[in-house]
């Protein structure tokens, strides 16, 4: 081998094998096969999940519910929800589905929305069951691919905590389910069970016109829902109680338009919330109706699916939560008194909400 030969072997080991070596540490410095934080493009989402994992929490209190991730796993605490995600994804971007876990405030939309995908129940066995966690019952179904907003991944398995006031939405394999639900387990074992159950019995639909000059409300038809709650006890007394929903805005201009008819409404103080409550032993407890569903009359009744929000937290009773109801009963009428109501409505041009 001549000299040169040499001299221009030398020139191309230095020529490929140096940006050969660097490259090589680049990866070794980048590990592309971990998460990592995009550069461009990010998503909100990516940057919440991000910032919790180099964070690190592990154990939290969220809306009084002492939480702890399991190894592998990180929090991510906010005001409505609570997810639970891998430390160290394996794939890279937004992460992956090997293990998701939310808890999200039960609200009157989140209920209808669980109630909505009940309604498939009967589509296949084993798409609805129920089960238990840290001692509360749960109701839990098939989410079959249904979004559940906030959250950007889609849960398989949605399940309510009706006495903690919580949904659960999990997207795991079975080995990481395991963990996440001993999760689920630890938070609700120290939130006591409901110590009552409200069951309604038939009630009563009336109307009113009403006005109210000092707060601007001009003469207005209303209508009235008692729900009269089947007797039990709680806390060592027997309790007889109504839940009143009043001021009910009902767009018809005649009662007989109701049957068939679904109704939503906002949560107190929205305008347009209708004003309902409950007393329990000496509590006065607000309680939110956003739905009202009117089937078919038969005689003077007419059956009814009514969404409820019983408020425990603002009625002072804290320990036990927010209540969510799905009462499916009969309330009976007066259609001459009714028919009354609506005349007068009419002679003393009266608004009917449209």
């Amino acid at each position: 081998m001549t000299p040169d030969t040499r001299a221009f072997l030398r020139d191309l080991v230095l020529l490929l094998g140096l940006p050969a070596l660097a490259l090589a540490g680049l990866i070794a410095w980048w590990k592309p096969w971990t998460y990592r934080r995009a550069l461009i493009m990010e998503t909100a989402s990516e940057t919440r999940e991000f910032h919790a994992r180099k964070a690190g929490v592990r154990r939290a209190t969220w809306r009084g519910l002492p939480v702890a991730a399991p190894d592998g796993y990180v929090l991510i605490v906010e005001d409505s929800l609570l997810e639970v995600i891998e430390r160290s994804p394996v794939d890279t971007g937004t992460g992956s589905f090997a293990g998701h876990l939310a808890l999200l405030v039960t609200t009157p939309e989140r209920h209808a929305r669980f109630r909505a995908g009940a309604d498939n129940c009967g589509l296949n066995e084993g798409r609805c069951w129920a089960d238990s966690a840290g001692g509360h019952r749960l109701d839990c179904h098939l989410a079959a691919g249904t979004p559940e907003p906030p959250l950007w991944w889609t849960p398989l398995t949605t399940c309510e905590a009706a006495a903690a006031g919580v949904t659960i939405a999990v997207n795991a394999p079975a080995p990481q389910a395991h963990l996440l639900w001993s999760t689920v387990a630890g938070a609700l074992a120290d939130v006591p069970e409901m110590p009552m159950q409200l069951t309604p019995q038939s009630g009563r639909l009336s109307a009113r016109l009403f006005s109210n000059p000092q707060v601007g409300l001009p003469l207005t038809l209303f209508f009235d829902l008692d729900l009269p709650v089947e007797p039990f006890a709680f806390e060592g007394e027997r309790q007889a109680t109504s839940i009143r929903l009043e001021f009910i805005r009902l767009p018809v201009r005649d009662w007989r338009q109701l049957p068939g008819q679904t109704f939503r409404f906002p949560r107190n103080p929205a305008p347009g919330y209708i004003d309902g409550s409950v007393y329990l032993g000496t509590a006065h407890l607000p309680v939110d109706a956003t739905e009202i569903r009117f089937g078919q009359v038969e005689g003077d009744r007419v059956p009814v699916v009514i969404e409820l929000l019983v408020d425990f937290v603002d009625g002072g009773r804290p320990e036990l939560g927010r209540l969510p109801l799905t009462w499916r009963t009969t309330v009976t009428f007066d259609a001459t008194a009714l028919d009354q109501v609506f005349r007068a409505a009419r002679e003393q041009g009266a608004e009917v909400p449209a």
